[in-house]
Order: structure tokens, then sequence, then C-alpha cells
């Protein structure tokens, strides 16, 4: 499981413009134990704050990259500094009410199809690895 969570972690940033604490904070572990030999791994959370992607703030506007392959200007996009601290963009022409930016969640970085396969295959490796060592390690006395 630890390597199926390396593995995501790896490649949503090889995908996505985040940190590697970022996508692991919203991951959950269940590791297998002696009495259930089921492990899981979860992926929860909402939207992402878009300040935790790639940010500039210019003359000309807010530049954000939430991909890697590329990144645009928000248009109609502020910062502000003042208690709800983010980027937020106004819902119409008038001064309210205004909006946070929000980027994608992290369960729909990991939804893309080639992150799942290439996590469950990274699990299943290590369970094929690992698994001769804890059948040795059982049947010698060294685990329970």
């Amino acid at each position: 499981i630890l390597a199926a969570r390396t593995e995501g972690t790896k490649d949503v940033g090889k995908e996505y413009v985040i940190r590697a604490s970022d996508v692991k904070a919203n991951m959950a572990i269940k590791k297998a134990g002696a009495g259930d030999i089921s492990a899981a791994l979860s992926v929860k959370g909402s939207a992402i704050d878009i300040q935790k992607f790639k940010v500039k703030v210019k003359k000309s506007g807010i530049f954000v990259q939430v991909k890697r392959s590329g990144g645009a200007e928000l248009p109609h996009s502020f910062f502000v500094t003042t208690n709800g601290m983010g980027i937020y963009h106004r819902q119409e022409s008038s001064r309210l009410p205004i909006q946070k930016e929000w980027g994608p969640s992290l369960p729909q970085m990991i939804g893309n199809p080639a992150i799942i396969e290439a996590m469950s295959q990274k699990s299943q490796e290590a369970i094929e690895k690992r698994l001769p060592h804890e059948v040795d390690a059982i049947l010698g006395g060294f685990a329970k």
C-alpha cells in the first residue's frame, strides 16, 4: 500500500503542479494486520485551493498553472490578503458577490486511468516481492 501511495504521489506530481505533501495529506492507509489481511488506500478530499498550484501575480492578471502541460491567466481575478486570503473573481459586473477560485480535487487527479493502473501495478509488484519474506517470517516464528 505504501508503494501504491508513493507511485500515485509521483504520478500526480508528473501530471500536476502540486507538492507531494499536499497529495499525501488527503490519502489514508489502512494497513493489513494479523487478524485482517486486507489493506486499503483511500483518497478523499474536496476541491483544492488554487494557491496550492503554481500562481504568479502579474500586472495583466493572475497566471495559474494546474497541469504541467499548460497554464492560463484567470480573467477578472484578483488576490485578496485579508480575512479569507486567496484568489477570487467577481461573479457579476457588480462589486459583490465574489467567489474563491478552486483547483481540482485529489480524487479527480488520481482518477486518471493511467495513474490508477500504475498504482495497482506497483502495489502488485510490492506484494509479490514481500509475500515470500512474510511467509518465511511467520513460519520461522519471527512474526505472529
